[in-house]
């Protein structure tokens, strides 16, 4: 059973009670965009050869969203509070998801390509039911869940998306419809969202980003998604100008496969693009901006429906090279409309501007809790802040803009050298800055002697590759290497998981 969140319910230091919008459905939007926009297309499938598999409009997206629906009420899905459904980056996988809404169930959403074996765990826990296999009109399986409840939150659940577990075991976010839409509404006013508009995405919808920026959001602002089965940088450029994207939500390792490139076709359309889910380098916003496109940076979690904090997108020339391009760590902005974020001390309490803590967020796009882990829930959200883990500043950029937020660091990635807390995404920072690395990541090894020491995983840039030596010379400008027991090594590729994250936890595993 999921904990009631209401004492969590504070926004700009007020409790409050009464909801920014009426607690609505995402389905009750997903009717009046149709009703609105009629045949006009919504979404397009791309294929790995930037070629259009299909297309749908909006009417006809409804139709398929009501018949599927109908079609899981009468296979018993009335049954089940939480519906699992394996997805992939296709039309079929998004109408699947909207019809268990539909059918008045929470959609427990897994990527199709996790191996089943994890797969069928993570629903076995959860879901009265699940939709067997990614094909249209796939039937519905009954399953005797450990845990199948909706929870006593007046907000019912819409969603439940898994954290990635880059650093720690994944753990299921359950998010009402309530959040979702004010997240939603709030990065649609944010960044101009409208009818006649394209988005690109070919981030997993899995996951948050992909799933509320790439697909809800542009769908219920009347805009155009295209769909990608796969990234691929050249084809994804010229789908891009083919179909006229205004808007790509991205991540960095993404941004940097295309920065590399070295022409683009041209993107007369193409408004910026959006970064997020790891941290954005100068060095990376650089390579775009020399190709003529700014990255607009955002930051949130699962936990707060995507977006907690995002760039003004009318930062331009010099101010854009300021707190982007000539930062050692970019800005990921201020706080979206239905988020509060402050930077906590040790105690929970609010520091002020400059000060340097953990980042706390709280108002009304909070998740309902780990769904099943009463215990994770308490820990995160007892304090009536949202605990983000993320370490952090604010900062006043401009007064008419609120406070901006840049990011420094994880607490979990941090190693215990000596007594000495070390940053792990420090180094990696430094490494990234030498010319001859395209990125790096260091972890932390167990040493007898230091407690913890790091080892440094790079890649070389395709030209002008350093020697470990002077990599390790490098990060002792900074910091020194015998302390840290600093080990560096050059692998191939750095792993990261599906959401575009550096899977650290893979890294470690090598060792």
């Amino acid at each position: 059973m999921l904990p009631s969140t209401s004492a969590a319910r504070v926004y700009e230091g007020a409790a409050w009670a009464e909801p920014l919008i009426s607690p609505q459905t995402i389905g009750t939007h997903l009717r009046a965009a149709a009703q609105r926009y009629g045949d006009t297309c919504c979404l397009v499938e791309i294929d790995a050869m930037g070629r259009e598999v299909a297309r749908v409009g909006f009417r006809a997206l409804l139709r398929s969203v009501t018949g599927r629906a109908d079609q899981l009420r009468r296979d018993g899905a009335g049954r089940a509070s939480h519906i699992g459904v394996p997805v992939t980056n296709t039309i079929a996988s998004v109408v699947d998801v909207l019809a268990v809404l539909e059918s008045g169930a929470a959609a427990v959403i897994v990527d199709a390509a996790e191996p089943v074996g994890r797969r069928e765990e993570q629903f076995a826990l959860l879901c009265g039911a699940i939709l067997d296999g990614t094909a249209a009109d796939g039937p519905l399986r009954r399953n005797d869940p450990v845990l199948d409840d909706l929870g006593t939150d007046p907000y019912p659940t819409a969603l439940v998306l898994f954290t990635t577990g880059s650093t720690a075991a994944s753990k299921p976010v359950a998010q009402s419809h309530y959040a979702v839409l004010v997240n939603v509404l709030a990065t649609i006013r944010h960044h101009g969202m409208g009818p006649g508009q394209a988005m690109a995405c070919a981030l997993p919808i899995s996951h948050v980003n992909g799933l509320h920026f790439g697909v809800l959001a542009t769908l219920l602002s009347g805009g155009t998604c295209l769909l990608f089965q796969r990234f691929d940088p050249l084809t994804y450029l010229r789908a891009l100008a083919a179909f006229g994207a205004q808007r790509a939500t991205t991540v960095p390792s993404l941004l940097q496969s295309l920065g590399e490139l070295r022409r683009w076709p041209t993107l007369p359309d193409l408004r910026y693009v959006v970064s997020a889910a790891a941290p954005l380098s100068a060095r990376t916003a650089s390579l775009v901006y020399e190709r003529g496109h700014r990255v607009v940076q955002g930051y949130g979690l699962s936990e707060c429906m995507n977006f907690a904090t995002t760039m003004p997108t009318d930062v331009l020339g010099p101010e854009y090279e300021k707190y982007v391009l000539g930062a050692r760590i970019p800005t990921v902005g201020h706080a979206v409309h239905g988020c509060e974020v402050a930077i906590l001390g040790a105690d929970g309490v609010p520091l002020g501007p400059g000060a340097t803590g953990e980042v706390g967020i709280r108002g009304h796009s909070l998740m309902t809790g780990y769904l099943g882990d009463d215990t994770a829930t308490e820990e995160t959200l007892g304090s009536g802040w949202l605990r983000t883990g993320d370490i952090g500043r604010l900062e006043i950029a401009h007064p008419a803009r609120g406070p901006w937020l840049t990011l420094v660091g994880r607490q979990k990635n941090v190693a215990k050298c000596n007594g000495l807390s070390v940053s792990l995404e420090e180094i990696d920072r430094w490494l990234g800055e030498h010319p001859g690395v395209r990125e790096a990541c260091a972890v932390a090894r167990p040493d007898p002697h230091r407690g913890d020491a790091v080892t440094a995983y790079y890649v070389a840039a395709a030209v002008g590759a350093p020697t470990t030596d002077e990599l390790v010379a490098h990060v002792q400008l900074r910091l020194d290497g015998h302390t840290i027991g600093l080990q560096v090594r050059q692998i191939d590729e750095i792993p990261r998981l599906r959401s575009g994250k550096i899977n650290r936890r893979s890294l470690a595993a090598l060792l």
